[in-house]
């Protein structure tokens, strides 16, 4: 058991493993839904890989499950969890380097910024950007 002294200990603990639960898991419920074609499968082999390693835990240990818990960490309206729904479905259907550059689009704008960007401002940004690379690769095809 943790013990912390203040809130904003555990509210850092809290953000650790929120943010483990957004890279390592796109709404996967259990091992038999991983699609394996998502970035964050990449991140959930990178975690389970370390944690057998280090025998936190062994490889019949189903982290998928775990880390699809850590999304629920602070409650979400049912709103707020369509939004991210969304933001992820767009996210997921642009190509691999236009996703990465968007990504850190967006890393460098909340590092300026110094706060997050909410779901729907990077939904509707990430949406533009599809709308756009779909338009570009329209145009080739003419």
């Amino acid at each position: 058991m943790l013990i912390f002294d203040n809130l904003s200990d555990i509210n850092a603990i809290y953000g650790i493993l929120s943010k483990v639960g957004e890279e390592c898991n796109y709404f996967w419920r259990n091992s038999s839904e991983v699609d394996h074609e998502k970035s964050e499968f990449t991140a959930l082999k990178e975690l389970e890989e370390y944690l057998i390693k280090h025998r936190y835990i062994d490889s019949g240990y189903d982290l998928v499950e775990l880390t699809y818990h850590l999304k629920d960490l602070y409650p979400t309206t049912p709103v707020a969890e369509e939004n991210n729904r969304q933001y992820h479905e767009v996210l997921n259907r642009l190509d691999e380097s236009t996703r990465r550059n968007f990504l850190w689009d967006i890393h460098k704008m909340e590092k300026d910024v110094g706060e997050k960007l909410d779901k729907s401002t990077k939904f509707n940004m990430a949406l533009q950007v599809l709308l756009d690379e779909k338009e570009f690769t329209d145009d080739e095809e003419v």
